[in-house]
């Protein structure tokens, strides 16, 4: 276990902070790919995951495959 006061403890504390500001962006990203597809005339969570994933667009954890309950949970955001 690290002691959050130490070194360590600050290190960890501000990787963990970088790590959740880079997913932010991520899915900022993300939520504008997914609005352009949107206008494009894709509307349905199924089509929007094809076309996410006919793009070689990665999910938030990285995967390849997108599912509609994956799209579903990014519109929410």
């Amino acid at each position: 276990m690290i002691d959050p006061g130490t070194t360590a403890g600050c290190i960890v504390d501000f990787v963990l902070a970088s790590e959740r500001r880079a997913r932010g962006l991520g899915t900022a990203i993300l939520a504008a790919v997914v609005r352009e597809i949107r206008a494009s005339g894709i509307e349905t969570l199924t089509g929007i995951a094809r076309t996410l994933q006919a793009r070689g667009v990665r999910t938030p954890r990285g995967r390849v495959e997108w599912q509609p309950v994956q799209v579903s949970r990014l519109l929410a955001v």
